[in-house]
């Protein structure tokens, strides 16, 4: 693909080379996976359609298991892909769509056909959407369109994107034998080598080769799985232990979460329970599980940062000590910044608006915690904060007045009625 002059260009000129949808960001020390990763952005030939799926977990079949819910980095690999292309030049129109849902996907060509500068984009969705695929179809300028995190395949009846001069790619946690559609290319992203698992490890433990003993043992208890590895190395270089430490703290989370299921979903749910326990060391008492409920409940496809320190939220975040002044939106935005430290979200760092996302594995599995636990507020759990001489606070276990450890109390849930 290169950009050139083309024909049949659209009635309303748009600023050429255009976009449409936020790109996610680029994870830190962001791998381009030579093992286990894509070929190369010459392998996509102009007219393809990719699918990014996973290998079936082998407890993906249970209803309403987690376990193939993702971790394995398709949306990074295509969000690497489109900022390559972007960046060299070789497409005229990058396009993002969430494709969550049927709504999603029509919502997002629509926007795509205003960057497109389609006469009539701005008027009914569906109809714009028609006019956004019957112009991929024909245009001779070269593009490329991600559809992320495909849910339902029904969902993209009449809507699979065609053309000579683009390439489609699609990620989906549906297995590879689910994927229908006009001849797409199915790629299995699988999770990292363990060489890469390593690599990524110590790119991200740069700082102090000490941090990265005990990596081996890590990158096993993880599963080298991609999310596991990153949410580890965050909370290990915020709290400047090694990777032995952490691996140890993750093994006895682990095992006090009897309720969660096997393999990938109970490590990351025991790998954000510690996570959120340093959010909780550092943090205001409470905010931190407050703050990120809220953030898992509102959505994984973005929210800008003004909804989290607006009124609403900046009450249900500080709690019963809100006071409705800019130091309350001070004090959730901070908030918000040390949840990114410790790798529970990500806050878009070109986004304007502070766009904060969550994964959609660590937010299932927080919401199935909410569930699980009725929904008890958060101040319950750092009631007894430990002092800031204390061994940092995520790697202690709770104990009743014994000195017995006691289970895990989940805390997340809404401060207030």
């Amino acid at each position: 693909m290169s950009r050139q002059a083309q024909t049949g260009t659209p009635s309303q000129q748009p600023g050429w080379p255009a976009r449409s949808g936020a790109v996610p960001p680029l994870a830190d020390c962001f791998s381009p996976r030579p093992e286990t990763g894509l070929n190369s952005a010459r392998d996509l030939a102009p007219g393809a359609t990719v699918v990014l799926t996973q290998p079936v977990h082998p407890g993906a079949a249970a209803p309403g298991s987690l376990s193939g819910m993702g971790g394995t980095g398709k949306t990074q690999l295509a969000a690497a892909l489109a900022r390559s292309l972007w960046g060299s030049s070789r497409v005229d129109l990058v396009a993002w769509v969430p494709a969550g849902s049927r709504g999603a996907v029509v919502t997002g060509y629509a926007q795509a056909a205003i960057a497109a500068g389609l006469h009539g984009a701005d008027a009914d969705l569906e109809a714009a959407a028609d006019r956004f695929l019957a112009w991929l179809a024909d245009t001779g300028r070269p593009w490329l369109v991600v559809l992320d995190d495909v849910a339902d395949q029904a969902d993209l009846d009449g809507l699979w994107p065609a053309g000579p001069a683009g390439l489609t790619l699609i990620t989906t946690r549906l297995p590879a034998a689910d994927i229908r559609g006009p001849g797409p290319r199915v790629l299995e992203v699988r999770r990292f080598s363990p060489r890469e698992a390593l690599s990524y490890l110590a790119a991200r433990l740069n700082e102090d080769p000490g941090m990265r003993a005990g990596a081996v043992d890590l990158a096993t208890e993880v599963g080298c799985l991609p999310l596991g590895l990153a949410q580890a190395a965050a909370l290990i270089a915020d709290s400047r232990i090694d990777c032995a430490r952490y691996r140890a703290a993750l093994a006895d989370r682990k095992e006090q979460f009897p309720e969660a299921e096997a393999g990938d979903a109970v490590t990351v749910a025991a790998a954000w329970s510690l996570a959120l326990d340093r959010a909780d060391f550092i943090s205001p008492p409470g905010t931190a599980g407050q703050a990120l409920a809220l953030v898992a409940l509102l959505g994984a496809a973005g929210i800008p940062g003004a909804v989290l320190t607006s009124r609403a939220a900046c009450d249900y975040i500080c709690g019963p000590h809100a006071t409705g002044t800019l130091a309350d939106e001070s004090q959730a935005r901070g908030v918000l910044d040390v949840l990114a430290r410790v790798g529970l979200v990500t806050i878009d760092p070109e986004s304007a608006a502070r766009t904060v996302l969550i994964h959609g594995l660590v937010q299932a599995t927080i919401q199935q915690a909410i569930s699980a636990a009725g929904r008890p507020t958060m101040a319950s759990r750092c009631s007894r904060r430990p002092s800031a001489t204390a061994r940092p606070a995520w790697t202690e276990r709770p104990r009743d007045c014994s000195g017995r450890p006691k289970p895990i109390r989940y805390c997340c849930g809404p401060a207030r009625a």
